[in-house]
C-alpha cells in the first residue's frame, strides 16, 4: 500500500501552554510517513529549547521536523501560507495551536479517504470542547449543514454565501488543490478557509466530507465560535470576503440577495466602528441604543 507523506502543520503564536498534549497526539498517530511543521507567528517569547525538548519523544512515523518563525506578526493566512511552501507533504493539514486530534487513527483515515476518492480537499466533524477539552459542548457540522456540503460545488457555493459552516480546523487539501488554485489570499488576516472555500466551489471543487471526528477544538481561540467581544480583524475579513467573494459574482445572486449582502457590509463596519475609540464610538453607541432612548424620553417628558 501506498503511504504519501502527510504535512501536518502547527500555527502557533504565544499561547504554548497546550503545545505539548497536540504534539503527543501527533507523535500517537498510526499513519507511518509525517512531516511535522511548526509555524510561529512572532509570538514574544518562543520556547524553542521547551519545544526542541517536547520533539524528543517523537515517534519513527514522524519523517521529517521543521520550525520556523517569521520575524514579524503576519497573521494566520500569511503564516500558513510560509509553511505550506516549505510543506514536501502530498496531503496537508493545518492546525491551532490549542485544539487536538480526536484519536491515533485519524491522519490513517485521511490518507485512505483522500487516496480511495481522489479527492483535492476534505472536510470531516469537529467536536466542540470548553477550554480545557474535558467538557463536550456539541458537534459541527450540524445535520442540516452536512446536506449543503454534499451538494454540488456550485449549489454549495451559494449556501456558503449565506453562512460558512464548514470549519478550517478539521479541513484537509491536498498538495494538488494548492497547486492548481494557488495559496491563500493574502488580503486577509485571520480569515483564510472561507474565502478559499466560495472561490474554489465557485470554480466548480467538489468538498468532500469524512464521516469521522477529526479534531476536538478548544472554545476561546480567534476564531472560536464563542466569544465574549467580536474581533475587528475576523469582521473586517468577513466584509473583504462578502465584497470579494460573493458581490462581485454578482451573476450567482438575485437583486434582493445583492441588497442583502450590502447590507450585511453595513451592519459589519457598524460593529467594528463600535469598538473604535473617539467620536464613531459615540455616534454608534446613539445608533445602536436609539429605540432605548426614545423609550426613556417618552416615560420621561410625555
Amino acid at each position: 500500500m501506498k503511504t504519501p507523506l502527510f504535512s501536518i502543520i502547527i500555527l502557533t503564536y504565544n499561547k504554548f501552554e497546550y503545545l505539548n498534549d497536540i504534539l503527543k497526539k501527533v507523535f500517537s498517530q498510526t499513519y507511518s510517513n509525517i512531516e511535522l511543521i511548526l509555524s510561529d507567528d512572532f509570538s514574544e517569547e518562543f520556547p524553542m529549547s521547551g519545544i526542541q525538548k517536547m520533539l524528543e519523544g517523537k515517534t519513527e512515523n514522524i519523517k521529517n521536523v521543521i520550525i520556523r518563525k517569521n520575524n514579524k506578526n503576519l497573521g494566520t493566512v500569511k503564516n500558513f501560507n510560509e509553511a505550506l511552501r516549505v510543506a514536501s507533504g502530498e496531503y496537508i493539514y493545518g492546525m491551532s495551536q490549542d485544539d487536538e486530534l480526536n484519536d491515533e487513527n485519524v491522519i490513517l483515515d485521511l490518507v485512505n479517504f483522500f487516496m480511495t476518492n481522489n479527492c483535492l480537499i476534505a472536510t470531516g466533524y469537529r467536536d466542540i470542547f470548553d477550554e480545557d477539552l474535558k467538557k463536550f459542548k456539541y458537534r459541527l457540522p450540524k445535520a442540516d449543514d452536512l446536506k449543503q456540503i454534499n451538494n454540488d460545488p456550485i449549489t454549495l457555493y451559494k449556501f456558503l454565501c449565506k453562512d460558512n459552516f464548514i470549519s478550517g480546523s478539521c479541513t484537509v487539501y491536498s498538495k494538488k488543490l494548492i497547486e492548481k488554485y494557488g495559496y491563500f489570499n493574502e488580503d486577509y488576516f485571520l480569515y483564510e478557509d472561507y474565502p478559499k472555500y466560495l472561490s474554489i466551489t465557485r470554480q466548480g471543487v467538489k468538498i468532500f466530507f469524512i464521516e469521522r471526528v477529526l479534531i476536538k477544538y478548544r472554545t476561546g481561540g480567534l476564531t472560536s465560535p464563542i466569544q465574549k467581544k467580536p474581533n475587528s480583524n475576523l469582521l473586517r475579513d468577513l466584509a473583504l470576503t462578502i465584497r470579494n467573494e460573493i458581490l462581485r459574482y454578482n451573476m450567482f445572486h438575485s437583486n434582493r440577495e445583492i441588497r442583502e449582502f450590502e447590507k450585511k457590509i453595513f451592519w459589519i463596519k457598524c460593529r467594528i466602528a463600535k469598538e473604535e475609540p473617539g467620536p464613531l464610538r459615540i455616534f454608534f453607541f446613539l445608533l445602536f441604543n436609539m429605540h432605548r432612548l426614545i423609550r426613556f424620553f417618552k416615560r420621561k417628558f410625555i
